[in-house]
């Protein structure tokens, strides 16, 4: 059930004090790595460190189902919703080993493995029309698996150290891939055949997400940075400046209005994705994931307290 209703005070850029309802949903045994919205927005699934994928139904704020996915799921790169609302996916931790759970009722299915037991997996992104999921691994390795087809996989070196952050475009044509060395790469998603090469930050990538037209790529760095790119030709559009930590995640609205990033200090920024200019900024302590709903009106985050929170954007 709804565990609490808070208001909590915003600090923004220009000094100007904001309310931002939030609503906390539940809460999981040990820290939150990763949160998903449904296609219909309808349920919340997370991943946590006490080995568990838990959906949500956001309404009734309680409990849909658990699974028991694997021993420690905070490492992973993340989890996936496929488009039909019918299957989760999510990566086992330091493998390139994919799960698939039954949206449905929480019954867990088969895992996929790429050819490498010893690749160890640190990103991930699934297919949005649901043929396929990604993982990045280290030592530049990509591979393409499909959950269905225990043979249904593929690899190729990309290069640039660990993958450090994956991002499929919206119409499951391309894919980004974010590395140690700074650059991020786009390569097809139907083969791994590069397409672009661009040099993006100061240190590893962590942190990719298109806008939903897949014209603009969203990136996050260690450097303290979060950049807006032309997604076509790896070219700088602006910088959204002002985070003073290593960022964690950027999350877009499908919506197309907001922008959300994060940092290692807990700082929540919200900013218009039509010019950059920044909206709100916020606490919540320990946050390591974000994700609008498919309305972008509510932003999911949850993080080192265990806590699942929606933050409600409805009257900004």
């Amino acid at each position: 059930m709804v565990r609490s209703l808070l208001v909590v005070s915003l600090a923004l850029p220009f000094s100007i004090q904001a309310q931002l309802p939030v609503q906390e949903i539940g809460q999981h045994d040990k820290p939150v790595a990763h949160v998903a919205f449904g296609p219909k927005g309808k349920v919340l699934y997370t991943a946590s460190g006490d080995g568990k994928v838990v959906a949500w139904e956001i309404a009734k704020g309680e409990r849909k189902w658990e699974c028991q996915a694997g021993p420690n799921l905070l490492s992973i790169g993340g989890i996936g919703v496929d488009a039909k609302g019918t299957k989760v996916t999510y990566l086992l931790p330091g493998t390139t080993v994919v799960g698939e759970i039954d949206a449905k009722d929480g019954a867990k299915g088969p895992a996929v493995g790429g050819p490498n037991p010893t690749a160890q997996g640190w990103s991930f992104a699934a297919d949005p029309k649901g043929r396929w999921v990604w993982v990045g691994a280290d030592k530049g390795l990509l591979f393409r698996l499909n959950p269905d087809d225990v043979n249904g996989w593929s690899r190729r070196n990309v290069g640039g150290g660990n993958i450090r952050s994956l991002a499929a475009g919206s119409k499951g044509k391309w894919l980004a891939a974010g590395a140690d060395d700074g650059a991020i790469r786009v390569v097809k998603a139907s083969n791994a055949d590069l397409e672009l090469k661009f040099e993006a930050h100061e240190g590893p990538v962590v942190a990719l997400a298109y806008d939903p037209s897949a014209t603009m790529l969203f990136s996050g760095g260690e450097d303290k940075a979060v950049r807006v790119w032309s997604a076509a030709k790896g070219k700088m559009v602006r910088e959204l400046a002002g985070h003073e930590q290593e960022i964690l995640v950027v999350a877009v609205d499908p919506k197309k209005k907001w922008v959300a990033s994060a940092d290692k200090g807990g700082t929540i920024r919200l900013w218009k994705l039509k010019d950059g200019a920044p909206a709100q900024n916020w606490q919540d302590e320990g946050v390591r994931t974000l994700a609008f709903a498919r309305d972008g009106k509510t932003l999911a985050s949850a993080g080192g307290d265990s806590a699942v929170r929606l933050w409600d954007l409805s009257d900004l």
